[in-house]
């Protein structure tokens, strides 16, 4: 992020510290690095000649270190009585470098990812850090490649295989022992400060991860009855496509695409292969065989067709119907189980009328029996 006014940055990084966060930020502006609670400071040149901590503490103590940052540090330092009242709490409650700390803090071992020579320190959790130093002696190294790149890694981690492959994969940086390292998130400086549909989880990246918890963890509402909706039996799906079977034939057909781009020839092969010969492609009824491929680049949705029901068949027989017809009836349970397997949960009519109805056993309405279809990441895009 881009801040032209020095005064409202130190503000938005305060109100994150208040809110219980650690902010580490990389910096050479001094009216920052003056206001921070604790400084480390990298050197004690560049590239080769860097990658060392040569000095840590609070701004006070960094003034009288023999470090390129004390240099200029020290003329524009303000008094501590000053200083102390800049912030909520007094600059002289402030960590002093020779006490040592708390648990409560990131414990880094052994760092030696790029230009990094062995470093070892120690970061107050829950308070504003700087990182300093001359340009190439490897702030960005310690903060980017190993304290986000390992939080990251480490989430990630936790998350199923599925969750994963929404966000990019970082290596795990070479180092000795990262502890008490919280979840991580990393803003780069840039001068463009976003669009008019950009919000702090499009600036932040975490807009991926907050759809993706929506999706797996949020509660449906029925958009018309405004209550929850609830799993609905096998057999309450079976009433609903035996009332539609007294009108006519019905098509039960079971998801297997939804919005995936590609040529999908595998999923005709497929159902070739589980004994389905028609296909739902985009609204439009295709035979598997002879399938040709899709757009590449467009998104596609696909149905099997699971079962075609002729009317006569499946309805409740009358008095004096045969024993014969009776048993037809039997089929239906087994043929909406193998519908609801392959669609996971899912499944869609094809009434008489011409139109398509969604049943759901995992997102039905209790009030209007209204079906949903499971919850996609997608639905939650910012835009």
């Amino acid at each position: 992020m881009h801040f032209q006014d020095t005064k409202k940055l130190l503000e938005v990084l305060h109100e994150l510290v208040d809110h219980g966060n650690t902010v580490l930020v990389i910096e050479h502006n001094l009216d920052v690095i003056k206001c921070a609670d604790w400084i480390l400071d990298l050197g004690p040149e560049a590239g080769k000649h860097g990658g060392q901590l040569v000095a840590e503490g609070p701004p006070e103590h960094i003034a009288q270190q023999a470090t390129e940052t004390a240099r200029f540090l020290k003329p524009v330092l303000v008094p501590a009585s000053v200083a102390g009242a800049s912030r909520s709490s007094p600059s002289s409650e402030r960590l002093a470098p020779s006490a040592p700390l708390s648990s409560n803090s990131i414990q880094l071992r052994g760092a030696r990812e790029h230009n990094l020579k062995n470093i070892s320190l120690d970061i107050p959790r829950d308070q504003f850090v700087v990182v300093s130093g001359l340009s190439g002696s490897g702030k960005s190294t310690l903060a980017f490649d190993i304290l986000f790149a390992e939080g990251q890694r480490r989430f990630l981690d936790s998350m199923s295989a599925y969750a994963r492959q929404f966000a990019e994969q970082l290596e795990k940086p070479e180092l000795d022992s990262l502890a008490g390292l919280p979840p991580t998130v990393a803003i780069e400086q840039r001068v463009s400060q976003g669009g008019m549909k950009s919000t702090v989880a499009t600036v932040t990246e975490l807009w991926n991860f907050i759809r993706l918890l929506y999706a797996k963890l949020g509660t449906r509402y029925c958009p018309d009855c405004q209550v929850p909706v609830e799993k609905q039996s096998l057999a309450a799906i079976e009433n609903s496509i035996r009332q539609l079977l007294k009108k006519g034939p019905v098509s039960i057909l079971a998801p297997v695409i939804r919005g995936r781009k590609g040529y999908h020839t595998e999923v005709a092969e497929w159902a070739l292969k589980q004994g389905y010969t028609r296909l739902l492609v985009d609204k439009q009824f295709r035979d598997a065989e002879g399938f040709t491929r899709l757009e590449r680049f467009k998104e596609h949705d696909i149905d099997v067709v699971v079962a075609e029901v002729p009317s006569e068949k499946f309805q409740v027989p009358k008095k004096g119907k045969g024993a014969a017809e009776a048993s037809s009836i039997s089929h239906l349970p087994s043929t909406i189980s193998r519908a609801l397997d392959i669609g996971k949960g899912v499944l869609k009519l094809f009434t008489p009328d011409k139109k398509f109805i969604l049943l759901s056993s995992e997102a039905s309405c209790p009030s209007c029996h209204r079906s949903f279809e499971e919850l996609d990441p997608r639905l939650f895009s910012f835009n």
